[in-house]
């Protein structure tokens, strides 16, 4: 089946683009409650952590999201993309069994390593132990679930979903400080443990689709099919993990402190990483769906349609710079200690455009399963960013590891869209090596 260029899946249309934009809102709707949440999360732990537990709590997140992307090996964007193919049940159920199988398996192995790094810092006890396998498992099962609703294009679920893992975080922080207090031990427990409930609120939308969840079954042709396209996502996804990562932990080499403030710099910039994100999670299924029926590819959009909006976020904040309201905030919510770490947003805020064309870019190479070519993009950079965050912490500190994230989302923006603008004028049927299921 062709779909031409007037029809409602052409995403050259008016219609189809409001569709990409209006599933993208609804999943940034559910980031940006997660996100708010999780700056909630941390502003109660930067009042009653000192600056070093702080410190240690930040570089425990930093590495749990490099090493989810391992845990979860990007399952929920393959299942996303081969569920959107097709509306087969029984196929759908195959594949949703077997990714949740296999990321079992990951989920375990990434446990391993966070357990070896917490012992590092002497935080280890049984009950952590467990909390931290379950933390993994339960992610990992969550965001394929997740997955599985987008390619449904069940995106209210979906952002539901997401959104519902960072609320109940919240609140079991604040019951847990409130019934045993230990600000650094509850702040884990709550951090590893508030996935059972967002598992178990997918698994109940899931199973309203009738799509039976089979445990220890697994389809070989599924699970090949999800390896295939995941693995080099799922590789470039953890090696800019570990970039991020590498800026926190060559700063925790100096002090903790400038690890602390490197990463409170950067949880404002995060809402507009969540937008980014949303965006690229909204385009996969969509592209897919096309790059199985016709030649179309989403074109970029022009780099002036974006000038303006940025300029005017510079001038407010040079306003707020110059007139002092930021550090008069910082004042009256008790985060004087953490001033330091303004500047770090004000340089992370110059990496914008850059997120953007590379969160726009990345998502249309993974709709048109050119996972390989983002891997590329990712594997070429990051010797770049390791040796420039440790020669520019050691030089100028936070300051200097937040200027090599914009030199870093600089170039693979630059060379992702170089990629995408290639086939834009190709025929990418023709350039498809990774097939889309069929619909039937």
């Amino acid at each position: 089946m062709t779909i031409s260029k007037t029809s409602k899946y052409s995403l050259k249309s008016a219609s189809s683009w409001n569709d990409i934009l209006r599933s993208a809102g609804i999943l940034f709707s559910g980031a940006a409650i997660g996100r708010l949440c999780m700056i909630a999360f941390r502003y109660i732990n930067l009042q009653v952590l000192s600056i070093e537990e702080y410190g240690k709590l930040s570089l425990v997140i930093s590495l749990f999201i490099s090493l989810t992307i391992l845990s979860h090996f990007n399952a929920g964007t393959a299942i996303s993309k081969y569920l959107s193919g097709t509306q087969n049940t029984q196929k759908r159920s195959k594949y949703l069994s077997s990714a949740l199988m296999f990321t079992l398996l990951t989920s375990i192995l990434s446990s391993i390593i966070m357990i070896i790094f917490i012992k590092h810092y002497g935080l280890l006890s049984l009950f952590l132990i467990t909390i931290i396998i379950l933390g993994f498992v339960t992610f990992s099962f969550s965001s394929i679930m997740s997955g599985a609703l987008q390619g449904l294009f069940n995106m209210k679920s979906a952002a539901v979903v997401d959104a519902s893992n960072s609320v109940v975080r919240l609140v079991l922080l604040i019951f847990l400080l409130v019934l045993i207090g230990h600000g650094l031990f509850s702040s884990l427990i709550a951090y590893f443990g508030s996935g059972v409930f967002a598992l178990g609120l997918a698994s109940l939308i899931i199973k309203k689709n009738k799509i039976n969840i089979r445990f220890a079954s697994v389809n070989k042709k599924a699970l090949k099919d999800i390896i295939d396209y995941s693995l080099f996502i799922t590789l470039s996804g953890f090696l800019l993990g570990l970039m991020w990562f590498s800026s926190r932990w060559f700063l925790s080499l100096r002090s903790l402190k400038q690890a602390a403030i490197f990463d409170t710099g950067f949880l404002a910039y995060g809402i507009f990483q969540m937008g980014f994100a949303s965006a690229v999670v909204a385009l996969v299924p969509y592209v897919s769906r096309l790059a199985s029926n016709s030649n179309e590819i989403p074109k970029l959009p022009l780099i002036k349609t974006i000038v303006k909006p940025y300029v005017v976020g510079i001038l407010i904040l040079f306003l707020v710079r110059c007139s002092e309201i930021d550090l008069i905030f910082f004042q009256h919510v008790g985060l004087s200690t953490y001033q330091e770490s303004l500047p770090v947003f004000y340089i992370a805020f110059l990496a914008i455009p850059f997120d953007l064309f590379f969160g726009l870019s990345s998502g249309i190479l993974q709709g048109l399963g050119k996972t390989k070519e983002l891997f590329l993009t990712v594997i070429v950079i990051f010797p770049v960013h390791i040796f420039g965050s440790w020669i520019l912490c050691y030089l100028k500190g936070p300051k200097g590891a937040a200027g090599m994230v914009v030199i870093t989302y600089f170039l693979l923006s630059l060379i992702n869209m170089r990629k995408v603008r290639k086939y834009e004028k190709c025929d990418i049927r023709e350039y498809s090596k990774v097939p889309v299921p069929p619909t039937n």
